[in-house]
């Protein structure tokens, strides 16, 4: 006997319609919850690449004073 059988559950026909409706209402469930999924992973890439590009620009500038201040320590030294 199969687990279906054991348990009470009817035996079911996957050649009937009303078990393709069942079929193609949970395909659109699953669906829907994966579109869902996707649009917040999209949201939270966006953020990080926002975040990344903050970083970044933050991290050049730095890196710009830093060596701005290098370049005048030499001409300061220098004169």
């Amino acid at each position: 006997m199969s687990a279906a059988q054991h348990s009470g559950e009817p035996a079911r026909d996957y050649g009937s319609p009303a078990t393709w409706g069942d079929v193609e209402h949970a395909r659109l469930s699953l669906e829907k919850q994966m579109a869902e999924m996707e649009g917040r992973l999209d949201r939270k890439i966006a953020a990080m690449e926002t975040r990344l590009i903050r970083w970044s620009a933050g991290l050049a500038a730095a890196a710009g004073v830093a060596i701005i201040g290098f370049l005048v320590g030499i001409l300061q030294a220098v004169d």
